[in-house]
């Protein structure tokens, strides 16, 4: 007895949301249609503005897919290799078309069809350019936990493509998430490109087909690249243009995992920058994945002579006109060696960021934005304020800046991390009546990059008149609790992004360092606000890092202002 297995509904609706999606961000009304292993139509969609004829061509590229066992393009290929048409076939709703794709449970590679691999279906894209049904379709397909069947002849190398965003700025990608995850603290599965910037949010390694979490590590890490990939993809996004990679696991326990489908992806020589974080993540979670890229560049590897990571990565990279640092400590570069006295160390980690910019043909005036990790007992505070304010000293001309508490290895009391941009010069931002205690802005830009630092639910009203100072503990909340914070810090986003010569248009990432996750969900109902198109937000990144007594929340932005 002969069994055959093949698409359904279920399917079908997943790759129809994804290629209505994708065509929203390609700004072009498109055709859908999804087939089981017969050819039959399972599902079609037409969008609005998508003439009746896209329609019909677009069905018969799923049925030719699925007959054929081949997608359309490949098909056509064959044709003219073996000197046939498609008269020779004898079925008039066959066509050549570009979009068909056949769906394999067993994806194969090459043209023809291999043996064993077993036909499900098809889908088909419709309406667009070349380039374009043939993203959307392989998308589509994608979106239903299958590999593209992709033929090695056919594979060209894609244009960058100009995007078309809702406001026209934005331009978002996302893959689909149930609610239960977004209550549990997942913020929304996206990639935000503005024009040639891109960013995502956290991407776990939740398996698209099934929604749920495999118990398998390993499998999570390979799924959580795989679906990182399918929206940069979506994005119009090669991993050359990648520029950084940010990884974040529960424990060290997860780090043996790391470097299997790293160096899978980027086999080398050139690597994107990389940092791993250790920070709490939703419940049975074991990594999430955060990029950042530049399209149309090319990953430039910078090293600093002398130090190096023990992991496959360099120590930072350039992509287009953005740098990227990974991780950078405070080893003496003459030795390798880490400076034993603490605030020597701190000295050299910073003195490592001036290095390090050099490498990249720049200098400390490019630096938007700093990570700064210490030691969880925050003893060398003091300290690295002393060196920062030493290496940046011009206090209208600062990056911004996070400092974060956290638990380093042995008798290294420093981390940092940081982003620059090679274009334009730096100038700081502030918020009246609104400020950080340590000498930080409250944001920067560089060019056309804004950063800000900590945004939190400060009441402008008793912090009127208060003169910031470093040293100072006082810290105006707003009373309410988190929703008051949330609202009050909301309504500093939209003054920051004035004040910076832009709007909340121009945000394309938001880190929302939360208490607890459970407090997300309440987070993303009170953004509506300001973002009340759920199709228009920035990318979002929930991080339960260890917030000061009095705070709730606090936003941290990244935005591109032309």
């Amino acid at each position: 007895m002969i069994t055959t297995q093949s698409l359904g509904q279920d399917e079908a609706f997943k790759a129809i949301e994804a290629g209505i999606s994708v065509a929203k961000r390609f700004g072009r009304p498109m055709a859908f249609a999804v087939v089981d292993p017969s050819g039959e139509l399972i599902a079609s969609f037409r969008m609005d503005g998508a003439p009746a004829r896209i329609m019909r061509h677009t069905i018969r590229k799923a049925y030719t897919a699925s007959h054929m066992a081949r997608n359309t393009l490949t098909l056509k290929r064959d044709l003219d290799d073996r000197h046939n048409t498609l008269w020779d076939w004898g079925d008039k709703q066959f066509t050549t078309l570009q979009g068909g794709m056949v769906v394999k449970k067993n994806a194969g590679t090459g043209g023809s069809p291999q043996p064993g691999d077993e036909v499900v279906g098809a889908v088909s894209a419709g309406g667009g350019t070349l380039e374009t049904d043939e993203e959307v379709a392989r998308i589509m397909v994608r979106a239903m936990g299958f590999e593209p069947v992709l033929d090695a002849r056919l594979l060209p190398n894609w244009k960058t493509r100009a995007f078309a965003g809702a406001n026209e700025r934005r331009a978002i990608a996302r893959l689909p998430l149930s609610f239960d995850w977004l209550a549990r603290g997942q913020e929304p599965l996206t990639a935000v490109r503005m024009r040639d910037v891109i960013f995502t949010s956290g991407i776990p390694g939740i398996d698209m087909k099934t929604g749920a979490l495999p118990d398998d590590p390993a499998r999570q890490f390979e799924l959580a690249f795989q679906n990182l990939q399918t929206l940069l993809e979506a994005s119009g996004i090669s991993s050359e243009e990648v520029g950084l990679i940010n990884y974040y696991i529960p424990d060290a326990s997860y780090r043996p995992y790391i470097n299997r489908a790293w160096c899978r992806y980027y086999p080398g020589p050139m690597r994107p920058a990389r940092k791993t974080n250790q920070v709490a993540l939703p419940e049975g979670m074991v990594v999430q994945l955060q990029a950042f890229a530049f399209a149309g560049g090319k990953q430039k590897s910078i090293e600093i002579p002398g130090l190096w990571h023990k992991d496959p990565l360099p120590m930072g990279a350039q992509v287009g006109p953005l740098a990227f640092s990974s991780v950078i400590g405070g080893q003496e570069p003459t030795t390798g060696e880490m400076v034993a006295d603490p605030d020597g160390q701190i000295r050299t980690a910073f003195d490592n960021i001036r290095l390090f910019m050099e490498q990249a043909g720049g200098t400390l005036d490019n630096v938007n934005h700093v990570w700064v990790f210490l030691q969880e007992d925050f003893k060398f505070h003091d300290a690295m304020v002393d060196t920062w304010v030493k290496t940046f000293p011009n206090e209208h001309s600062r990056p911004a800046r996070k400092t974060l508490p956290y638990k380093l290895g042995g008798d290294m009391q420093i981390q940092v991390q940081l982003t620059a941009m090679m274009e334009g010069a730096r100038r700081n931002f502030e918020i009246e009546n609104v400020h950080h205690n340590d000498p930080i802005p409250m944001g920067s830009r560089t060019g056309r990059l804004v950063h800000s630092s900590g945004i939190a639910g400060l009441d402008p009203v008793k912090g009127a008149g208060v003169r910031s100072h470093f040293g100072s503990t006082a810290v105006f909340m707003v009373e309410g609790g988190l929703i008051a914070e949330t609202d009050m810090a909301l309504t500093h986003l939209g003054t920051f992004m004035k004040n910076a010569g832009g709007t909340l248009d121009d945000i394309a990432q938001l880190t929302v360092l939360v208490r607890k996750f459970s407090d997300a969900p309440i987070i993303m109902d009170r953004m509506k606000r300001i973002f009340p198109n759920p199709d228009d937000m920035p990318a979002l990144r929930f991080i339960n890092y260890r917030l000061s007594p009095q705070m709730a929340v606090q936003f941290h932005v990244t935005a591109v202002v032309a």
